[in-house]
């Protein structure tokens, strides 16, 4: 009995005293995060105040957005001075937390930002704030998250502006695996007399090894991530209508980490199901994109400078980054990179599109003296490219292409659309032929296709070698 009662006391002082321990890594663990927030470019943390209490604490931080250090266009209307918001927080203190109920943990963190200052622009729900985060800690040290973005409309008079949005929500976790994280939008849409914007469907998804601080403080981790749309439209009024309908766009991205030859492979998959543009339809769009053998020495080297940009201005980041690729340039090559056009398919009215294109940087172990050397570079490079298409894709992709250079000659200015299309449709036929005559074209099974290779110095097209100038 006297065993059993030891062991309640040590229960008892455990869930007394620990509370106010972990209320002090509150306030140490948030300046850590916000030093670190404060090194990516155009956000700045502050902590306003923290009110430290035994159970629970509360403060405020204040947040300022820089969209020029972004390098966002200082010309567009949203990236015009820096906003600032004051986001509430309040912290439970473990073992055992107490907040709607009860739960075990070290620390539950909220923090809130009411969006008064929003509220003369946008509309919600009374009593609702605009914008929730929460974060909770377990005992062995992962944590889950649960973040929310209230729906709200907007109705201006000028241009009989819209806008409905039906919220966010997204959740994640911290474990001994890696960061996940899950969010979703079912939709938003833009109307005004000059059209409109609307996405219906959209998810995000993301997974990645190691810690996120971790990540934020610029270590690489193998990592996936996916956003889907199931819709998107775009409709714009004014001397002609144009429209755009895109429905089920499906965009990942992975990458995987050769840790033995310290290099980095991404791959970037994208798949539509159907573009609709002015009545003309595309379906079944497919486009793989493969960069491997990133050196991991580049990469890292990389994220270090970014964090020297801070504080910059646009002519200032160009002489910089300048100067970063050309010191740093022999790591990225000697690694051998490839950048590979894996798959690109298409279905048009006229018939299909399909191809690939890899092509790799070989046996650089020192750089030219001078880098613009075209010779240099085309004796490094391995290539080899296949397209293959349709007939009907043919006619229609030349045909577009010199409607396009039509447009802009001098000597057609006066010209109608009509005029224009009708000397297209007389001069392609006859290029079409000329590029078959030339080579750069082959056809079989009433299918054009081209083929390229390109090794040692020595350039085959079509089964034929041409001549380099260099």
């Amino acid at each position: 009995m006297k065993k059993r009662y030891i062991v309640l006391s040590f229960i008892f002082v455990a869930i007394l005293i620990l509370p106010k321990y972990f209320s002090l890594q509150v306030r140490e663990n948030l300046e850590q995060y916000i030093a670190e927030i404060n090194k990516i470019n155009g956000y700045n943390v502050e902590l306003v105040d923290l009110n430290d209490g035994w159970f629970s604490s509360n403060g405020t931080l204040k947040v300022n957005i820089a969209f020029a250090e972004m390098g966002a266009n200082s010309d567009l209307p949203w990236a015009q001075g820096n906003p600032e918001f004051l986001v509430d927080l309040t912290s439970h203190h473990g073992p055992v937390i107490f907040t709607d109920g009860f739960d075990i943990g070290l620390v539950n963190l909220a923090l809130v930002y009411k969006g008064d200052a929003l509220k003369t622009k946008l509309n919600w729900s009374e009593n609702v704030n605009f914008y929730e985060l929460t974060i909770g800690q377990g005992l062995l040290g992962g944590f889950d998250m649960e973040d929310r973005i209230v729906s709200f409309s907007v109705t201006e008079d000028t241009d009989n502006q819209n806008v409905v949005f039906s919220g966010y929500q997204g959740e994640g976790e911290q474990s001994s695996g890696g960061f996940s994280y899950e969010g979703e939008m079912d939709s938003f849409q833009f109307t005004s007399d000059e059209g409109k914007f609307e996405i219906k469907g959209f998810d995000i998804s993301m997974d990645s090894e190691g810690e996120l601080f971790a990540a934020m403080q610029g270590e690489i981790f193998e990592s996936s991530a996916e956003l889907s749309l199931d819709k998107l439209n775009i409709l714009t009024v004014g001397d002609s209508e144009q429209s755009v309908e895109l429905d089920e766009l499906s965009f990942s991205v992975e990458s995987d980490i050769n840790e033995k030859e310290q290099f980095m492979d991404i791959t970037q998959n994208l798949k539509i199901n159907s573009i609709s543009a002015m009545d003309y339809d595309v379906t079944d769009i497919q486009l793989d994109i493969e960069t491997n053998r990133l050196s991991l020495v580049f990469l890292k080297a990389y994220q270090e400078f970014a964090k020297s940009l801070s504080g910059m201005n646009e002519l200032e980041m160009k002489q910089q980054s300048m100067s970063f690729v050309t010191n740093n340039l022999l790591p990225l090559l000697q690694s051998e990179p490839q950048l590979n056009i894996s798959k690109l398919s298409a279905t048009l009215p006229e018939g299909e599109l399909s191809g690939f294109s890899n092509n790799q940087l070989v046996g650089i172990e020192a750089l030219p003296d001078a880098t613009a050397d075209p010779k240099f570079w085309i004796n490094h490079t391995v290539s080899e490219t296949e397209l293959e298409m349709d007939k009907g894709v043919a006619n229609i992709i030349f045909t577009r292409y010199v409607t396009s250079q039509l447009q802009q000659h001098p000597q057609t200015a006066e010209m109608s659309q009509e005029e224009i299309d009708l000397i297209a449709a007389q001069q392609v036929p006859n290029m079409i032929e000329g590029l078959k005559l030339q080579g750069f074209l082959v056809e079989k099974d009433d299918k054009l296709l081209m083929q390229f290779s390109l090794k040692d110095g020595n350039a085959i097209l079509n089964d034929n070698a041409i001549p380099l100038p260099y």
